[in-house]
Parts: structure tokens; C-alpha cells; sequence
């Protein structure tokens, strides 16, 4: 299927394999077909006019179109009705339109049932609501590496009580991969007058999906995640509960009338779609749905191959931990790798052309309670292959090694030239040699070593810098600057940094540019902007030192 999306054009085996990018992040957002890009444009550039306001033929084609993507958004996931399938900016829309629409009389208990799994965007809109309706979230916790068990399955339907008012669940975590069953906890919670949210974000382009069959209030999606255009969601939402559920924004199209003083309400969909929505977007919509209902069952079949592959070649691996359910699972594997920095492996990976996901994925408090500070997370897609796995594979090797104590090849090892002059400091001067990105890397590595280690006592919320894509504290004593971090990437970039200060008087060091400092060493082109972030925050702490 690979054809399908130009992205891949140039993607070629005949490519120098160097420049070849691996693409394993489908589970933050896919590319997208070439017939999802065409209709938008065609859109924009043969048939733009706005939609349900005007009546000249231009606008009438567009309106017309525009509700033709509903009801085939409401056939692709079997709803009864197309009213049942309301536009958004995305999911996370989604989500906040029900909570911040949902009033006491549609409460039937105190208490919301989420997973320990949940992403943020499932998880934030329910404790607002405990706190604005004096509730209660009851956490489903997983299993040890936070694996679904039966047990799991248990509890989460004995939780489901007449005291339940809500059930928010994921169709399938974004970051475990896990498939809930849903079914099950609608069927319960309809059983004790609850209402049942799903967040099937990460369903929908992987598995077939029956709003009726599953028998929730409302379900919710994103189409960036399904090959389709950005800035667009879909809530399906029950008649019964659309019906009472109250808008949270107001402007126009959402009203019959208005007078100065009030206005009566249109009824759903269109009383939750105010204002101008994404209009190319729900147009450019169409292409990618009728892609997935045509191709789903071959879709399933190859990424569930694909997927044992890549679980078959990453158990081999012997420092690699794996999370979450191995079986009924989706093509999402998250691990960590032992006695490894997270960020250090990603970077190593990154330097590779591989583009996987590192970090904490939107699900804080799960990492949290399984001990956990981030993790790696490979997801896969209908366009990826073997190919696609074996070089994953084969770069995730070479950053394991990476890691290794000092380690250096004989002709990466770097001896400070004569061309450096002798006011150059040492970490700096091999840094400097050190010409491509690889050998600066080694070279970051190698500097971690000479980092002095603040004591664990003076790790406080003062001492802490953020945004350096992992945990760091900086201080300073007698003996110098000190820091705890992580990551060996950032540890080396500190002790280039502290060497530098610690030569410096307060004076000069207050007005010293570190920032040009680090270009001249020709680090800076190879951070990205959150690095800058957190580099620069770094630094401010070391100032605010002296």
C-alpha cells in the first residue's frame, strides 16, 4: 500500500541507505494519501465556498459534499444515523465537548471509571469534571508491566457500579497497544444508567469498528491518525445524549434564532459545530475513509504480521524491556532499554533516519505507576514492511552500543590536534575535532564521565531545570557546578557548558553568550528546538548560580 502515499516517493531501495527515513510514528499522526492531498487541494482551488450559510450553486455543491462526508463517516463506523457524527478540531475536542457538555441532571452516580492507561487528553477533561461536579475518578490499574489481564478485566466491571456515572476508556492505548474490551464495559455501564466515552484514536486505522455493536454513548477519533488531513475529529454521540448534552462554545450556525437577549439552539450535530469548521480538512476526509473501509481486512492481516516480526526481532534483543500486552495488541511496541537513557537511545535512533517516539506519550501518570520515566514507542502502519522492521532493528543495535563505557572505535578515537590552540578547553577541543555528528556524539558521551554528581539532598524543585527531555538539577559548591541527569547526551552537554564557566569570572560569565559558545562548537545545528529549550534553560540556571 506503500504506493498510495507520496511521502514514500523517494523512499527507494535504490537510495543511499543513509538517507533513507524509516517512518515507525504512525501512532502520533500517519502520512497521507495522495488522494486525501489531491481532494484538498481540488477543494481549495476549484470548489472552496463556505458550507450551511449560503445558497448560490458554489456553495450548495459544497454544503452538499460537506453532509455526504458525514454519512459516510457515519456508514464507516456503522452509526445508526448521521447525526450522530459531529465535526471537531480533533479528538481531544471530542472529549471536552462531552465533559464540559454534561450537567447534573445526565450524572446518574459520583463517580468516572478511566484506565490507568489513559491518554491525557481522556483523563484532564474527567478530573476538571470531578472537581466542577464534586465527583470521583476510580483508576482501573494494569499489571505488571502494564499488561491487561483477565484480573484487570474483573476489576474493571466490578468497578462499573451504581455509583458509576461515567466509563472513559481508550478502544486501544496509544501507548501500550493494549485492545480493552469495550464492549463488555458499555454493556455494564448501560446496565447501572452510566454513560460509556471511548476514545478510539487509536482504533479506528486498525481495526473494524461498530458504534452499534459496541453500544457506547460516544465514541471518538481523530483523521490525522487514519491517512487523513490535520485538524479535524469526529464525535459520534448518541441521539439521546446529544440531545441533552449542552454546547461549550457559541457563535454562529448553532442557532434558529437570536435576539439580543437570548437564542434558541439548533439540534445536533449542528448546535456543537459553531463558527466556520475545517472545511478542506472534512472534504479531504472522504478519500482516506473510503481507503480504510475498502482495504481494512487486508490492512489488520499485514499489520499484525508486521507486528509479530518486529516483536519476534526486538525479543531477541537481550537489554530490551518490553511493555504492555504482547498479545491482543495493535502494531504499537513500547520498551525501554536496561541501564539506558530513553532520550540517549532516541537520539541515536534519530541520527539513523529512524522516526520513533520517545518519552513519557501523553501518559504521565501510567509511566508513573509502573516505575517508569519515559519509554521508546515503535507503532506501524499499512505502509511499513520488513524492511522498514530490519533496519529499526539494526540502528536500535548500534544505539544499545552506543551507550557502552567509553566506548570508541580505533579510527573514531579523537587526539586533541595541533591545529586547536592551547587556550581551547579539553572537552571542548575534542568536541571541536570531532567533525560529523557521530563523533561529536561519542565525544558527548565520553564528556558525561567527567560530570561531577550533585548530591541526591540538593535535588529540589529549585535546583530542577526543565525541558531537557529528561530530569535534570543543577548546583554549585566549593568543588564547582554539579548536576544529576539522566541522560549521557545531556550530561555531556553539561560538562561542556561547566567547563567553560568555571573558567569564567562572575562578571563575564553573567554576560557570556554559552548559546554562540555551543555553535561555535558545532553543536547547536544538531539540536532541535526542544533541546534548545532545554539547553537554554540550563543555562539560566547556571547564571542564576553565581
Amino acid at each position: 500500500m506503500r504506493e498510495h502515499f507520496p511521502f514514500f516517493d523517494h523512499q527507494t531501495p535504490e537510495k543511499d541507505s543513509s538517507e533513507l527515513l524509516i517512518y515507525l510514528d504512525s501512532a502520533a499522526t500517519t502520512q497521507k494519501l495522495s488522494t486525501v492531498i489531491k481532494r484538498t487541494s481540488d477543494f481549495y482551488t476549484h470548489e472552496y465556498a463556505t458550507v450551511n450559510r449560503a445558497s448560490y450553486p458554489l456553495a450548495n455543491r459544497a454544503s452538499q459534499q460537506y453532509e455526504q462526508v458525514r454519512s459516510l463517516t457515519a456508514s464507516f463506523i456503522n452509526a445508526k444515523s448521521s447525526d450522530n457524527i459531529i465535526f471537531t478540531s480533533g479528538a481531544t475536542q471530542s472529549i471536552n465537548v462531552v465533559a464540559n457538555g454534561l450537567h447534573s441532571k445526565m450524572l446518574n452516580g459520583n463517580k468516572i471509571v478511566v484506565l490507568a492507561s489513559e491518554h491525557h487528553a481522556n483523563l484532564l477533561p474527567w478530573q476538571q469534571l470531578c472537581k466542577k461536579c464534586d465527583m470521583k475518578l476510580s483508576i482501573i490499574q494494569l499489571a505488571e508491566h502494564g499488561k491487561w489481564t483477565e484480573s484487570q478485566e474483573e476489576e474493571l466491571l466490578a468497578e462499573i457500579d451504581e455509583s458509576t456515572a461515567i466509563v472513559a476508556m481508550a478502544h486501544v492505548s496509544n501507548l501500550l497497544g493494549n485492545i480493552y474490551p469495550i464492549q463488555k464495559a458499555c454493556q455494564q455501564a448501560k446496565q447501572v444508567n452510566a454513560l460509556s466515552v471511548i476514545d478510539g484514536t487509536q482504533a479506528v486505522a486498525h481495526l473494524e469498528v461498530d458504534v452499534q455493536a459496541i453500544d457506547c454513548d460516544c465514541y471518538v477519533f481523530s483523521a490525522h491518525k487514519m491517512y487523513g488531513p490535520t485538524g479535524l475529529g469526529v464525535l459520534y454521540c448518541k441521539s439521546s445524549i446529544a440531545a441533552d448534552l449542552n454546547p461549550s462554545q457559541f457563535g454562529g450556525e448553532m442557532i434558529t434564532d437570536a435576539s439580543f437577549y437570548s437564542f434558541e439552539l439548533q439540534t445536533a450535530p449542528l448546535k456543537f459545530e459553531t463558527g466556520t469548521g475545517n472545511l478542506a480538512a472534512v472534504l479531504g476526509f472522504t478519500p482516506a475513509i473510503k481507503f480504510l473501509k475498502q482495504n481494512i481486512e487486508q490492512i489488520i492481516q499485514h499489520e499484525k504480521s508486521l507486528y509479530q516480526y518486529a516483536l519476534n526481532q526486538i525479543q531477541l534483543l537481550d537489554k530490551v524491556e518490553l511493555i504492555g500486552n504482547q498479545q491482543n495488541s495493535i502494531g504499537i511496541i513500547s520498551f525501554c532499554v536496561k541501564a539506558r537513557s530513553t532520550m540517549d537511545i532516541a537520539n541515536a535512533l534519530y541520527q539513523q533516519n529512524i522516526a520513533c517516539r520517545a518519552g513519557t506519550h501523553c501518559a504521565i501518570p501510567l509511566l508513573k505507576s509502573l516505575g517508569i520515566d519515559d519509554c521508546l514507542r515503535l507503532s506501524l502502519a499499512c505502509y511499513n514492511n520488513k524492511a522498514d522492521i530490519d533496519a529499526f532493528i539494526n540502528a536500535l543495535k548500534v544505539a544499545i552500543s552506543l551507550q557502552e563505557e567509553g566506548e570508541l572505535t580505533h579510527h573514531e578515537s579523537i587526539e586533541t590536534s595541533s591545529v586547536i590552540e592551547s587556550t581551547v578547553l579539553p572537552i571542548a577541543s575534542k568536541v571541536t575535532i570531532a567533525g560529523t555528528w557521530d563523533n561529536k556524539y561519542r565525544q558527548l558521551l565520553l564528556a558525561s564521565k567527567h560530570l561531577k554528581s550533585a548530591s541526591p539532598a540538593l535535588c529540589t524543585t529549585e535546583s530542577e531545570v526543565m525541558g531537557c527531555e529528561t530530569q535534570v538539577w543543577i548546583t554549585k559548591d566549593r568543588e564547582g557546578y554539579k548536576a544529576v541527569a539522566k541522560s549521557k547526551i545531556i550530561k555531556g552537554i553539561l560538562a561542556v557548558l561547566f567547563e567553560k564557566a568555571e573558567t569564567l569570572t562572575d562578571e563575564d560569565l553573567l554576560d557570556f553568550n554559552f548559546i554562540a559558545y555551543l555553535s561555535d562548537l558545532g553543536l547547536i545545528k544538531y539540536f532541535s528546538q526542544g533541546r534548545k529549550d532545554g539547553v537554554s534553560n540550563a543555562i539560566k540556571r547556571i547564571k542564576a548560580l553565581v
